[in-house]
């Protein structure tokens, strides 16, 4: 491939250039990695935190050991273990702070982005299309948010990816070892399972099919071995005692489970309707369950999270932007017409058939979830299959145009694709912390600011009544234990570490000690007096209030933001004195 490729520069000066782009849209990967996204939201603290109990006491933050912990665990998301444990060698000794958490998923995510540009060049042997997945890789907004996601969707992409790969480069006995990344993506992620176990059959039957010179036998044996072992996982689920985290995520989050939540509609829609021989026939909770899956896989498709607005759930939005740009839509469709006509070196069909198969998979997860229309962690197939098909319009229209005019079109191409690019990085870095903030749970790290500062000022306790005591000390040990990280806790009513109290329950405090409310509880307050408040900076409204305050109430504190600034989210390294200016608010009760 080097030969090739350096053939290729002295060839089109222009690929030089397009080097070098990619080289700064990979640097701009790490920028501000500290301060945007402004915060972490719950899953991904998990995730993060187990790393760093696995380095120190062998355990997650479950307190449940590795390998146990792939089969059943006490966190909150029911996480899979295997990318915490994957992560503890990289962050597990370090001290935690949001650069470092994120810093191995921006570098899975260029290796992710890699491989996809190895399989396109494996089954094409095109150079101009490798590089344009790489180019329409680098500037994608989907691909982009993901390398700031702490989560484990990131791991399952890259092992899926790595598999294909392996599969598709060698030939007889060495294929089988592309079963060892398919086995870590199923898991790496529960969205990932069923994606993993349809794609594979898929993926053996195109290799046999377009580019089998593998005996038969291998063939067997590979679907053997990996249903083996995907087997050996459902019969470990079995011999452990108790819940695991297969039963307890699917029965919240698979949407074949407890079908008697249709029973309502269904009554309805007989009620409704006009007797007649196949009333039931038509109307019973398979056709809605049918309507229902059909409607979540095909729903990917909506102009709202391709262009407008991203996914559905308000945790993974983006509010004012897609997961792609308009102008893809135009090489989307020049991809699909031109497809038949691209020039490619080896087997045209496979590379077709294989990204469709891509396509055909990738929905799976989203389609079987019962989690709303969920497609920015759960379809995270679609990611390397839309950025594939967006570089092959690119690549055809460079391809059919004349030689005067190729050089004008991919500098055409270029410079628009890099606006929309600049576009999309001012709203993430100077929009997105504002209108989308609590998708990654601000107010949280505003608040473990707080009380790391407050409890050097006092020997009282400090209480923080919050929806979820268990997610808001997560938080806590994210930005100021993180080093430490003392000794993990099941989830309960309560967590306490040093002189901090977590809890619910908005009353059993006592005169003196500093209470933090969460809004959501409607905690009575104070008839009279001065409360400070941590507001939501897009609309002023508040978050937690504070009582008791010995940190802030002797600053002139203003009672609204009335400007941002990118030094603001900074929050570890203020002084107290920047820190409540521009945190902490006053409230006249």
């Amino acid at each position: 491939m080097l030969k090739k490729v350096s053939q290729r520069f002295s060839q089109d000066k222009s690929i030089i250039l397009l080097l070098l782009i990619s080289i700064v849209l990979i640097g701009i990967r790490f920028l501000w990695l500290d301060r945007f996204p402004v915060g972490i939201n719950h899953d991904e603290a998990e995730v993060v935190l187990s790393a760093k109990t696995y380095w120190k006491y062998g355990t997650d933050i479950s307190l449940t050991p590795f390998p146990k912990s792939i089969f059943t665990n006490e966190t909150s998301g029911g996480l899979s273990g295997l990318p915490s444990f994957l992560l503890t060698p990289f962050i597990g000794w370090a001290e935690l702070t949001l650069q470092v958490a994120r810093l191995p998923f921006v570098v899975l995510n260029i290796a992710s982005l890699g491989l996809l540009a190895l399989i396109v060049w494996q089954l094409t042997k095109n150079i101009v299309l490798t590089f344009s997945t790489i180019f329409v890789g680098l500037i994608n907004p989907w691909l982009f948010a993901y390398s700031r996601a702490t989560t484990e969707a990131p791991f399952a992409l890259f092992f899926i990816l790595l598999g294909i790969y392996l599969l598709f480069k060698y030939q007889g006995k060495k294929v089988l070892y592309s079963i060892i990344p398919f086995i870590l993506a199923f898991y790496s992620y529960f969205g990932a399972k069923p994606a993993v176990l349809a794609l594979v059959p898929l993926l053996l039957f195109l290799h046999w099919r377009f580019f089998g010179k593998t005996n038969k036998k291998i063939y067997l044996l590979y679907l053997f071995t990996f249903l083996a072992l995907i087997g050996s996982y459902f019969i470990s689920l079995s011999l452990l005692s108790g819940e695991n985290t297969l039963s307890l995520r699917s029965d919240r989050e698979l949407v074949f489970m407890n079908l008697d939540r249709f029973s309502t509609q269904i009554n309805e829609q007989r009620r409704a309707s006009i007797t007649f021989p196949a009333t039931n026939l038509f109307y019973n909770k398979g056709t809605s369950l049918a309507k229902e899956v059909f409607a979540k896989y095909i729903g990917w498709l909506s102009p709202d999270h391709l262009l407008f607005g991203g996914d559905s759930p308000s945790i993974y939005r983006f509010g004012e932007h897609g997961v792609i740009y308009l102008l893809d839509i135009f090489f989307i469709l020049l991809g699909v017409f031109g497809l038949a006509r691209l020039k490619v070196h080896k087997n045209k069909n496979g590379f077709i058939f294989l990204l469709a198969a891509l396509f055909i998979v990738a929905p799976l997860p989203s389609a079987v979830s019962k989690i709303g229309d969920s497609y920015f962690f759960r379809g995270f197939l679609l990611i390397p299959a839309l950025i594939v098909l967006i570089a092959c319009g690119v690549t055809f229209l460079y391809q059919e145009l004349s030689k005067k005019h190729k050089k004008v079109a991919i500098g055409v191409t270029a410079v628009l694709y890099l606006t929309l690019f600049v576009n999309f990085l001012v709203f993430f870095f100077f929009r997105y912390p504002i209108k989308q903030q609590e998708n990654h749970f601000l107010s949280g790290r505003v608040v473990s600011n707080y009380i790391s500062r407050a409890r050097e000022n006092t020997d009282e306790n400090i209480i923080v009544i919050t929806t979820s005591p268990y997610a808001m000390y997560h938080q806590y040990l994210i930005y100021f234990n993180g080093q430490q990280v003392d000794t993990p806790q099941l989830r309960s009513k309560e967590h306490t570490i040093d002189n901090i109290i977590f809890r619910s329950g908005c009353d059993n405090y006592k005169e003196g000690e500093i209470v933090i409310f969460d809004s959501r509880l409607n905690c009575d307050l104070p008839e009279k007096g001065e409360v400070l408040v941590i507001q939501d900076q897009k609309d002023a409204g508040f978050q937690f209030s504070i009582l008791n305050d010995n940190l802030c109430r002797n600053m002139a504190l203003s009672p609204w933001r009335r400007e941002h600034v990118v030094s603001d989210y900074m929050l570890e390294k203020m002084d107290t004195e920047t820190f409540c200016n521009r945190w902490i608010y006053k409230y006249e009760i």
